[in-house]
């Protein structure tokens, strides 16, 4: 669950800069909603944390049937390698990788500008509640 806030993050930061529909669960949730919204062509991003012991086995079973699934973190299965973290700390240092991806995105996609400041109206909505 340590490594919830850095999915959280990492989905927010997706919807505001691309406009990307993301979402932030914990594995056991994945298999239950999230799995059944996902096609193919949809990457699936997994930050393991050393309290989950599934979360290997639902990259490797997606990684086998064809789904864009790819782990960042310290374990020897993670395609994007950061350095061993205590997992209260995952999100500090997490959050670093994701920034830079979403960067990266952005400038494939030609994008320049985050996504949330084009609409107005839900972008005053969301200062009204947050201001």
């Amino acid at each position: 669950l340590q490594n919830r806030a850095t999915a959280l993050y990492s989905a927010a930061k997706l919807a505001e800069v691309m406009g990307d529909v993301a979402l932030a669960c914990h594995t056991e949730e994945f298999c239950h909603v999230e799995l059944f919204l996902m096609d193919k062509t949809r990457p699936i991003v997994l930050f393991p944390s050393t309290s989950d012991d599934k979360i290997t086995n639902v990259h490797t079973a997606l990684r086998q049937r064809g789904f864009n699934s790819t782990m960042i973190g310290c374990g020897p299965e993670c395609e994007v390698c950061l350095p061993t973290t205590p997992d209260e700390l995952l999100p500090l240092v997490n959050c670093v990788p994701v920034q830079r991806a979403v960067l990266e995105l952005a400038k494939e996609r030609g994008i320049s500008s985050w996504n949330f400041f084009k609409d107005e109206e839900r972008l005053s909505i969301s200062d009204d509640l947050i201001y």
